[in-house]
């Protein structure tokens, strides 16, 4: 929905003055502006919601990934103690 600057300048005043000399046609356009800023609140709700839905999932693949490397990490850490021992001892 799109509001014309005069529609914007009008609704402007209109909320600053607490609608003192609200019109029949100006409570129209009142009732347009609250229906779409309503709308648009609602998507950016649920297009917070998505981001944060998001970021969860992409921060608990991170602590995955980093829970595997950490574990590989410490097998090859056992593994070389292992070989260093083996060659320390000769064999």
């Amino acid at each position: 929905m799109e509001f014309t600057n005069e529609e914007k300048e009008r609704i402007n005043q209109l909320y600053g003055n607490d609608f003192a000399d609200i019109t029949p046609d100006d409570a129209l356009l009142i009732g347009r502006w609250e229906a779409w800023k309503a709308t648009e609140d609602e998507k950016h709700k649920a297009e917070m919601e998505s981001m944060r839905e998001l970021s969860e999932t992409r921060i608990n693949a991170s602590r995955e990934e980093h829970e595997l490397a950490m574990n590989n990490l410490e097998e090859l850490h056992r593994l070389a103690v292992e070989r260093f021992k083996a060659v320390s001892d000769g064999e």
